[in-house]
């Protein structure tokens, strides 16, 4: 495809982490990850694309023939920790062990060139800006870790929704965000693509395209199951609402948020869109970008 700010970008994701390793007693309920995975694949395999895998180490360790089947199909492969700990609880150097953890098993199992980062829960904020050292240090190339908005857990609204090169070493890609004075979201995500009228996120996405901007588009396997059993999910901080939300609208999601797509949406990774238009980037080829330090925010 011809280098482009009209061009119809979107970066398409999968948090690969299975609920159960958080949830007490989690191994009582059914296993879903893998049926739901395969949507996922069939999704891409439809519209004859590739997407970003962030994975949980020990989500990947448990189903290495799935993680092996995502990387035969020429899928994007990245880190998303071990443990799926937010990096609020971690030090520098307990996330560089997460990390070496995580990336030994992700090799083993025959990912290569493991570039992207997602820290869990968008936890990564100017608090755990250090982060960003240790993703140099360990030779990534980017994250995805930002919710650049106000939020109940892990906002960094002061970030931006931009696209930024921070320490000139690690792009930061934020999930893209509805501009709106009354709401801030990311509208092509999760439990809020879910949570917001699919015609709003179809705005958000078309408004998104006239500008120039890539869609960065996240879910985990969860958010398609309808039929994943009820429990207290974790990360809601106990919040009956927070978990109403986790369970609202998933049967037919994936079939909404394809119908919203345009005919001439490119789906990607993450990597290939950074390889492609951020490193080789010129001024004319992508939107302006701001470069900052971790150390400044």
């Amino acid at each position: 495809m011809e280098k482009s700010q009209k061009a119809k970008i979107l970066l398409f994701s999968i948090d690969f982490e299975d609920i159960r390793y958080l949830v007490p007693d989690g191994f009582t309920y059914r296993e879903r990850l893998p049926q739901m995975i395969r949507k996922y694949l069939d999704f891409l395999k439809i519209h004859d694309a590739k997407g970003t895998f962030f994975m949980v180490g020990k989500a990947a360790a448990h189903y290495g023939d799935l993680v092996k089947e995502i990387i035969d199909g020429g899928h994007e492969i990245g880190c998303h920790t071990y443990d799926h700990k937010p990096l609020n609880f971690h030090t520098r150097q307990s996330f560089r062990e997460d990390l070496d953890k995580n990336l030994e098993i992700l090799y083993k199992l025959g990912a290569k060139n493991i570039h992207g980062f997602r820290a869990p829960g968008l936890s990564l904020t100017a608090a755990t800006s250090w982060a960003y050292e240790v993703l140099e240090e360990l030779g990534f190339r980017y994250s995805s870790s930002v919710m650049a908005t106000k939020s109940a857990f892990h906002g960094w609204p002061e970030f931006g929704s931009k696209f930024k090169l921070v320490n000139n070493k690690i792009w930061e890609l934020p999930p893209t965000l509805l501009r709106n004075p009354f709401l801030s979201i990311p509208f092509a995500s999760s439990v809020y693509f879910r949570f917001l009228p699919v015609l709003f996120s179809k705005w958000a996405m078309v408004n998104a395209f006239k500008r120039g901007e890539p869609v960065i588009s996240y879910f985990h396997s969860f958010d398609i199951d309808f039929e994943q059993e009820r429990f207290m999910h974790p990360g809601v901080n106990g919040s009956f609402l927070y978990n109403f939300l986790m369970y609202y609208k998933r049967r037919g999601m994936l079939e909404r948020f394809e119908n919203m797509l345009p005919e001439d949406v490119a789906i990607m990774p993450h990597g290939e869109y950074v390889e492609n238009y951020l490193v080789h980037s010129t001024p004319e080829t992508v939107p302006p970008l701001l470069r900052v330090s971790a150390a400044l925010q």
